[in-house]
């Protein structure tokens, strides 16, 4: 209970220790791209509605989708990890608090990139605002996870700039997939629709255990880390350490007194 009581004096300085501009400049960028890209209507006589369809405004909020997830990968960034690793606050908690203070920004840049989609379609309702949040989800939280597994191996444990290449990485990836396998159904009425998402659904549990696993404090992995070596020590190093022992001398010498056992055991480290 103390440790989450002091949470509400962590969200100042995480407040202000997070980079900003990257999760701003991203989500922004996404946002012009669907202004620019559906902002005209057909002009032909008996078009009627937007030139753009459906289809189209699917693939092109998925790619403002990406562009903030990139963005939100900076979220995990700090220097200070090491530093601050003796505090009560767990690293996994102090990185669930900055999820947590930065995500109004990204639903907002979310609301904003699906509110610029539909405002030149004909039946807004059309557009899965639901199916496609969460692919966002899934996409910002493999940023996520994908920063906090590179940070250990980045200078200044900044995980963010190996987070981005790495989910375009991954992007490109699922837009290689055979048809079978896709990921990125552009039609919500083809047969493949939702099975697409209950793959994303997938993808989102998987990348949310490896943001818990590489978010576990220092001292933890390294203590689980000794663990491991004591289990794996060879038994001929326990039983040299445990032959002093006054039950192992009971065991070697049974029906001997304490003085006998005293003196056999000098004459054996002799």
């Amino acid at each position: 209970m103390t440790t989450i009581r002091t949470v509400p004096e962590l969200v100042r300085p995480i407040a202000r220790s997070i980079r900003w501009s990257p999760l701003v400049i991203s989500g922004a960028s996404g946002a012009i791209i669907v202004y620019l890209q559906t902002r005209d209507a057909c002009t032909l006589e008996g078009a009627g509605g937007s030139c753009v369809g459906l289809g189209a405004r699917i693939s092109i909020v998925r790619i403002a989708a990406v562009l903030i997830a990139i963005g939100a990968g900076f979220i995990l960034d700090d220097p200070t990890e090491e530093t601050t690793a003796h505090q009560p606050v767990s690293l996994l908690l102090r990185r669930l608090t900055r999820v947590a203070v930065a995500a109004p920004v990204v639903l907002t840049f979310w609301w904003l990139s699906m509110a610029l989609a539909v405002r030149t379609l004909d039946d807004p309702a059309s557009l899965p605002k639901g199916a496609l949040s969460v692919e966002l989800v899934a996409i910002v939280a493999m940023a996520l996870a994908l920063a906090a597994a590179a940070a250990p191996f980045v200078p200044e444990r900044m995980g963010g700039i190996a987070a981005g290449p790495a989910l375009l990485g991954f992007v490109v990836g699922f837009l290689l997939l055979p048809p079978r396998l896709n990921l990125f159904v552009n039609d919500p009425m083809h047969e493949r629709w939702s099975g697409s998402h209950e793959a994303w659904w997938a993808i989102l549990v998987l990348a949310a255990l490896v943001l818990l696993l590489s978010s576990r404090d220092p001292w933890r992995r390294r203590l689980a880390s000794v663990l491991r070596v004591g289990r794996t020590q060879p038994r001929k190093h326990r039983e040299v350490a445990d032959v002093h022992s006054p039950e192992r001398n009971v065991e070697l010498f049974p029906g001997r007194g304490e003085n006998e056992i005293d003196q056999v055991d000098v004459r054996m480290r002799r």
